[in-house]
């Protein structure tokens, strides 16, 4: 599977590194698809709400402000703290590494920041990758999540653990739930995701660099579906 992913990166950028935005709702799987493509890829994920919801929980007045945005009015934030987050998580790769980002842009309003600090670090976007999935699935599927604060990997309950044993299997740090990951909290991110992010999505669909995957399969085979498309390109 490796050799196939590098030749696909070869015929499609030449000379040029891949910069990958990954795009879907809760419960749709990015961080998993984001593990296999930088394991694949040798490439680095940034994920700019994983960076927003540690920031959440300093006590800082950044993070209270972050804090009452994400947990409290279960909104999104402001589109310069996201460019911060997004210049400061760039600043720190190595030029010649492939990118896969998730988590910006998140509405039409960060288009253009999104992709001006990209190309402030020689870089810009090469491909879009959607994973679709319903809002009853999404809610499902979050309704059992539960996520490793030391290591922030997901886990499935009932799946990656029984109920009791609530321990990451990888680093032995005791699993936790996100505050947000209530059934009304999935509710209204997945509404937001459908007023907000969906127009992002239909305007990589316009530029002709959206790959849309089904986000219902299981995760190696949503990656497959991934990888096929890229072929295709």
């Amino acid at each position: 599977m490796t050799s196939l992913v590098f030749e696909t990166l070869f015929f499609l950028h030449m000379t040029r590194l891949l910069t990958a935005i990954l795009l879907g709702p809760p419960g749709s799987g990015k961080s998993t698809q984001a593990d296999f493509l930088v394991r694949e890829m040798n490439a680095v994920h940034i994920d700019v709400g994983l960076a927003l919801r540690k920031t959440s929980e300093m006590k800082t007045p950044l993070g209270e402000k972050i804090s009452e945005i994400m947990n409290t009015r279960m909104g999104l934030v402001p589109d310069d703290i996201v460019e911060e987050v997004l210049s400061g998580a760039l600043a720190s790769i190595q030029p010649d590494t492939s990118v896969i980002l998730d988590g910006a842009p998140r509405r039409e309003t960060q288009i253009d920041i999104v992709e001006a600090v990209l190309a402030t670090f020689e870089r810009e976007v090469d491909v879009a990758i959607y994973v679709a999935l319903s809002e009853e699935e999404s809610i499902r599927r979050i309704s059992c999540r539960w996520m490793c604060p030391r290591c922030n990997r997901p886990f499935v309950a009932g799946v990656d653990f029984r109920k009791g044993e609530e321990i990451c299997p990888a680093c032995g740090t005791t699993l936790s739930r996100r505050k947000d990951d209530t059934e009304e909290g999935v509710q209204k991110r997945y509404q937001i995701f459908v007023a907000d992010t969906l127009p992002v999505v239909e305007h990589y669909r316009k530029k002709g660099a959206l790959l849309e995957v089904d986000g219902a399969k299981d995760p190696a085979a949503i990656f497959e579906d991934i990888r096929r498309v890229l072929e295709r390109v």
